[in-house]
């Protein structure tokens, strides 16, 4: 008996080593339902059951009422406005001072130098006064509209301003000539590139005499030189 086994045993072994085993048979069972597996099923249709639908009916929400909240008006203080600060000014700035009056004898050269300077300050010092300028001729002629007049200067050859002394007698320019020192009173009027003085006189000048009658022949050199 245990020989028997020892066999089957071997036998068993060398089955296994070649793959199969004659003892083992095919599993009909297994083929059965490897067979049902495969084989297809019918499939049954079964009819979708319509459902009706439920109506909700809505809910009404009844709104909500919210108070206004008041809001207290908050006070805001005036402000005030500064008042434009007045600003004091000078009495001289208010009204212009009075000129003072101009006296004593004024030297051309001294009254040309003032307006040299400041000729503003010169003629508000000078405007609408009246008095006398002593200085050297410079030129005695006609303006353009036939007035008479001399001018005089500082004496000087570089001077190039002069005092203009408007004649309204021409007779007061008899024995004057150019380079003689003179004495002229007047009324200041306006400085444009030099003094003017109208009406202006000759200080000391005599009276105008009656022309007398030129005779004789003139040589033109001395008329042009007088």
């Amino acid at each position: 008996m245990l020989l028997r086994l020892v066999i089957l045993a071997l036998i068993s072994v060398v089955a296994i080593g070649c793959g199969a085993t004659p003892t083992e048979k095919p599993d009909s069972t297994q083929g059965e339902s490897q067979s049902v597996v495969e084989s297809p099923k019918s499939a049954t249709a079964v009819p979708p059951t319509a459902v009706p639908p439920t109506a909700v009916p809505p809910t009404a929400v009844p709104p909500t009422a919210v108070p206004p909240t008041a809001v207290p008006p908050t006070a805001v203080p005036p402000t005030a406005t500064p008042q434009p600060t007045a600003i004091s000014k000078p009495a001289a700035s208010q009204a212009a001072a009075e000129p003072q009056k101009v006296t004593g004898l004024i030297k051309a050269k001294e009254m040309l130098a003032e307006f040299e300077t400041n000729s503003v300050s010169a003629s508000a010092k000078y405007k609408g006064q009246t008095f006398s300028v002593v200085g050297v001729v410079e030129k005695i002629d006609f303006d353009y509209k036939d007035n008479p007049y001399i001018d005089i200067d500082s004496g000087d050859w570089l001077e190039l301003y002069a005092i203009q002394c408007l004649l309204s007698d021409g007779s007061q320019t008899s024995g004057l000539e150019v380079g003689s020192e003179v004495t002229v009173e007047g009324t200041f009027v306006e400085w444009d590139f030099g003094v003017l003085l109208n009406p202006c006189s000759v200080v000391g000048a005599q009276a105008a005499a009656e022309p007398q009658k030129v005779t004789g022949l003139i040589k033109a050199k001395e008329m042009l030189a007088e």
